[in-house]
Formats: structure tokens, C-alpha cells, sequence
């Protein structure tokens, strides 16, 4: 173990080296960046194939860079309609680009949706029409990242977290992205030894994930207090007439929206007593286990303890860096897309036309780098003739 010495006698030093391990795994790579723009080039002319004047954005975690490798990817539409739901639909069908019974229209919600999955590499995509607030988040979003170096691991890591408990979305009662940056971002700038200096933001994001767990696990009282980061306090819900779902709820969390100080965060994070629950847990297990590591010199790990990798994601992952280092170029999808459309298929078929795609561009590429190092084989035994 590279870094077995430093365990036995800094126990959180392994902590703060085990995040810091997590998060450069996690963190996007190449190909999951080149397929996400892949796909939402391919969107973009499916939209603009309606409308050519209209100007699509991509939003949240996939422009901040702090997506997971299971998140999924939001798309804003900036159109002369936000009704034509069905249009798009047909659209993205025809380019390819999703299966029918892949698509749903959301359409009484209060910000009406087309919600599909990905044909080639199947992420579960979110377009929205005509709707700024998410690219506005975005920006103060990338403030906060410049400013706080420790924002950025710290995010990542509540955010797989929260999603292996299924935690994370905001429509299931879950603490969302925007919110959980909200609450790092208070913890840091209140942090009495960040604020005096006596401690550096990227060499202890190990120990400030765990004290972020004691204080929204055990030490807040989400009944009597919100976050504000407008004034950098905390202020009093009862003062600020935020109490009437606290009476109700008396764990539910409330945060001043810094772009409208009218809007409450989390007010819909219903499930926030969960979150606690979770909190309060993980520093539990992880305090306990470090206080037996400074007895123990045989080092066990701790991150894993409370955080995990989704076997099927992992697979995932693995197929889109596939797909990618395949030469799934936009020519073959196109040939895809041409061949099913004269032709009466089932969506199987479609799919086992996308397969032997795929399949083909790998085996050209097997046999390029069979005759590479075979070439550099008979390279080399000439030169040893020689």
C-alpha cells in the first residue's frame, strides 16, 4: 500500500488521500464528455430541423463539468414555442437519435418536459423550453467553483452519496444539485479555520466532507434556522416566515435562493429528514472507524464504508468509452438512421442494427492494431538482422 506509513499515523490524512482517489474516478473523463456532446450536437439539429433559428444550451452539472457518470444531461430550447413537445419527439425519432418507447412527454408539469433515453449510450436526456433559470444557476455555479478549490471534490462526493440512496432528486423529496452546492458553499465560507486561514480548502477535503456531515447531520437545527449566503448567516425561520412547512416538517431544510431571496431552495426536498438520517450515519460509521485505526495499525478502507459504485454503472461507462474509442463516427450513425427508415423494422432490430455497428467499428479496429504491431515486429527484426 503506496501510502500504508501516512495511514497508521494520520488516519483522516487517509481520509482526505481516499476522497481525493474517489472523485478523480468519478469525475468526467474524455469519453464521457466527447458522448454527452455528441449527443446533444445530434440534438441540436433535431431541434433546429424544426426551428432553424433556435438556440440550443445545455445546463446543470454537464456545463459545470460536475456530472456523474450516471447523471443525465439537461438541454434548454430557446424556440418561438414551448408547446410543440410532440414535434420534437417526432424529431428526435427521426434523426435516430431515441427509440419511441424511449420518449415521454411531460406536459402538465410546471415546466413542460421531453424526457428521453439516449439510443447509442443511453443517457436519460431532459429537454426544456424557453427557460433561463438553469443556465443562470449555472453561472453563480461557476463563481462559487473558482472561488472554493475544496467545492468541486466535495460536490462530486455528496452527490454519489446521495444518489446511491436515491436522495438525490428533488421530485422524490431529495436534496438536488443546486442545493446540496448551496450547503457546501455556507459550510466554507463560515468555516471558523478556513476563514482564519489555519487550514488550506484542497488538502483537507476529507475532513471538511466529514465535518460537513456532522453539521448537516447533527448539529443545525433545521427547525429554527435557514442558510442565506446573501448575508453569510443563519437566519431565523420564524423572523423570516419560512416556518409554515418547518411546523410540519420540522426537517425540512430551508435555504435563500441567492438569485431570488424570495424562492426557498429546498422547500420541496420533503424528504429531507432522510438526508439527515444519512448524515448522521456515514460520520458515525466513519468517526468510529478512524478512533480504531489509531489503535490498529492494519489499515481497512474508509470511504467505501459509506460510498459506492453501481456495478451497471460502471458497465455503462465502460461501454460509452467503448463506443467512443470505437469510431462511432456521425457517417455510421448516419448509415444507421438510413437504413432503418426504408425499411419496416421493430425497435429490436433497429437495436441489433446499432450493435453490429458498433461491433464492426471495434473489429476494424482490432485488426488496425494488429497490423500496427506487426509491422513494428518485422520493423524490428529487420533492424536486429542488421
Amino acid at each position: 500500500m503506496v501510502y500504508r506509513a501516512a495511514y497508521d499515523r494520520f488516519p483522516t490524512d487517509r481520509l482526505n488521500l481516499e476522497v481525493a482517489s474517489f472523485v478523480d474516478y468519478i469525475s468526467p473523463n474524455e469519453y464521457d464528455i466527447k458522448a454527452r456532446t455528441h449527443v446533444v450536437e445530434r440534438v441540436e439539429k433535431a431541434v433546429k430541423s424544426i426551428w432553424p433559428d433556435a438556440t440550443v444550451k445545455v445546463f446543470g452539472s454537464f456545463d459545470t463539468s460536475l456530472f456523474l457518470p450516471s447523471s443525465d444531461i439537461d438541454i434548454v430550447v430557446f424556440c418561438p414555442t414551448s408547446n410543440e413537445l410532440k414535434k420534437v419527439a417526432k424529431s428526435l425519432i427521426r434523426h435516430g437519435i431515441a427509440l419511441y418507447q424511449d420518449i415521454k412527454l411531460i406536459k402538465k408539469a410546471r415546466i413542460p418536459l421531453v424526457k428521453f433515453k439516449d439510443a447509442l449510450f443511453k443517457y436519460d436526456v431532459d429537454i426544456s423550453f424557453n427557460i433561463d433559470s438553469g443556465i443562470d444557476s449555472a453561472k453563480i455555479s461557476k463563481d462559487y467553483l473558482e472561488e472554493h478549490p475544496a467545492l468541486r471534490p466535495l460536490l462530486l462526493l455528496l452527490k454519489q452519496f446521495l444518489s446511491i440512496r436515491k436522495l438525490n432528486e428533488v421530485f422524490t423529496g431529495g436534496l438536488g444539485s443546486y442545493a446540496t452546492m448551496l450547503m457546501i458553499v455556507h459550510f466554507l465560507k463560515l468555516h471558523p479555520m478556513l476563514q482564519m486561514g489555519l487550514i488550506n480548502e484542497e488538502e483537507n477535503v476529507g475532513v471538511l466532507f466529514l465535518e460537513f456531515l456532522e453539521l448537516y447531520g447533527k448539529k443545525l437545527n433545521y427547525e429554527k434556522v435557514g442558510l442565506s449566503l446573501l448575508h453569510l448567516n443563519y437566519y431565523n425561520r420564524k423572523t423570516a416566515g419560512r416556518v409554515l412547512d418547518g411546523v410540519k416538517r420540522p426537517y425540512l431544510l430551508s435555504i435563500e435562493d441567492p438569485q431570488d431571496p424570495e424562492n426557498d431552495v429546498t422547500k420541496s426536498s420533503y424528504n429531507m429528514y432522510n438526508v439527515k438520517l444519512s448524515f448522521v450515519h456515514a460520520f458515525n460509521i466513519l468517526t468510529n472507524t478512524i478512533k480504531r485505526l489509531r489503535r490498529d495499525s492494519e489499515p481497512s478502507s474508509l470511504l467505501s464504508l459509506i460510498i459506492s459504485m453501481d456495478p451497471s454503472v460502471i458497465r455503462h461507462r465502460n461501454q460509452v468509452a467503448k463506443i467512443i474509442a470505437g469510431g462511432v463516427t456521425e457517417s455510421l450513425r448516419n448509415e444507421i438512421i438510413e437504413e432503418t427508415s426504408h425499411l419496416n423494422l421493430s425497435n429490436k432490430e433497429i437495436e441489433r442494427i446499432e450493435r453490429v455497428a458498433i461491433k464492426k467499428t471495434e473489429s476494424i479496429k482490432r485488426k488496425r492494431q494488429k497490423q500496427k504491431e506487426k509491422k513494428k515486429k518485422k520493423k524490428n527484426n529487420e533492424e536486429n538482422i542488421e
